[in-house]
């Protein structure tokens, strides 16, 4: 579950306890939250939208074949070895079990020195849609502010970098509508669904598509109307492969949309 360097063992120690107490006050009082303030949480309304703070400091969620996840945190000010900046540190896997608590020792840390805590989702080929899903669901439950997601392919599984060297691929944020939310006409021209299903096939709207098809459609659809304005909403089977899934959401920061919800694909 951590990272294999003792250092950065020892600097979590101290928020083991912490971790643990949060969860079970989360849990406590989310029951008698109020659904619509922590569904607003990751919704901005259009014109107001809020910059994320500069060159964060992410949580890594790689997820891997289910239950598997890995998950790492590197601070741009540890020192690394130049192999170790070329190639990553190892990190032993965790489960998806272990995610929660995670995040919530993860926030201690960063408040402790005035941050705001950030965790971005990736994960290789083995893994299915249904774990990123869960892992967006860990990271809600937290109220983590920042969800972001990261679509290098050339991510080693079960590696962990600093910090510096996710710079440039979290331009992909997560929101969601709040509850009862209903468009204004003008609003939902700018809502775009793609849907992902079993096997890994595509849909643009209401449309079956190629791969190419779906690039190409979202290339016209960003230069019609602005990469800025879209929201753009993936439904994905939990069996699809996050492959497929990975590859939209890269194709979409090419074309700098920035914001992404991920949901259920509902039978």
């Amino acid at each position: 579950m951590l990272l294999v360097k003792p250092k950065l063992k020892m600097a979590r120690i101290s928020y083991t306890v912490f971790a643990f107490v949060f969860v079970l006050l989360l849990a406590g009082c989310s029951k008698n939250a109020d659904p619509q303030a922590s569904d607003s949480l990751y919704w901005t309304p259009p014109g107001g939208e809020e910059l994320m703070p500069y060159d964060p400091d992410p949580l890594v969620l790689q997820l891997s074949v289910d239950p598997v996840v890995y998950i790492s945190h590197i601070p741009r000010e540890q020192e690394l070895t130049e192999d170790e900046k070329n190639d990553g540190v190892i990190v032993m896997p965790s489960t998806l079990d272990d995610i929660l608590p995670r995040i919530v020792a993860f926030q201690g840390e960063q408040n402790a020195v005035g941050k705001e805590a950030m965790v971005m989702i990736g994960g290789d080929d083995r893994a299915p849609c249904g774990s990123i899903l869960k892992a967006i669901d860990y990271a809600k439950k937290a109220q983590v502010k920042y969800i972001l997601f990261y679509t290098p392919k050339s991510q080693p599984s079960g590696k962990a970098f600093n910090a510096l060297n996710y710079r440039g691929t979290s331009q992909l944020k997560y929101f969601e509508f709040p509850k009862g939310f209903k468009p204004s006409r003008e609003l939902a021209k700018n809502i775009v669904t793609i849907t992902i299903s079993k096997n890994g096939a595509l849909q643009w709207r209401d449309t079956d598509a190629t791969r190419e098809n779906f690039i190409n459609e979202m290339f016209k659809y960003v230069r019609e109307n602005g990469p800025d304005k879209i929201l753009l909403v993936i439904d994905v089977d939990t069996d699809a492969p996050f492959s497929t899934l990975r590859d939209v959401l890269d194709q979409a920061r090419r074309n700098g949309i920035s914001k992404v919800m991920i949901a259920q694909q509902q039978v």
